[in-house]
């Protein structure tokens, strides 16, 4: 039972993180287009590497990669209190 708000909790934290990462995006590539930046620039900075957009997308990654692992411990964890 404990498991399943365990999966709950991690659902919310990951649409959370997915929210503010999209949010982050608009406004990016809002202040780029107010910059006068095209399409063609705003593709370029998608493929660079060293960009912002990617950045902020590996850390995005990271985070939610960070997320999985406490969830698998926690349910590790509970299915061990349990004795399952």
């Amino acid at each position: 039972m404990k498991a399943k708000i365990h999966i709950q909790l991690f659902r919310a934290k990951i649409k959370m993180h997915l929210n503010q990462y999209v949010e982050r995006m608009k406004i990016f590539m809002a202040d780029e287009k107010l910059a006068g930046a095209g399409m063609k620039e705003l593709r370029d900075l998608k493929e660079n590497p060293a960009s912002t957009w990617n950045m902020e997308r590996e850390a995005l990654n990271k985070t939610i990669k960070k997320e999985v692992a406490s969830l698998v411990n926690r349910i590790h964890i509970v299915a061990y209190r349990e004795g399952l």
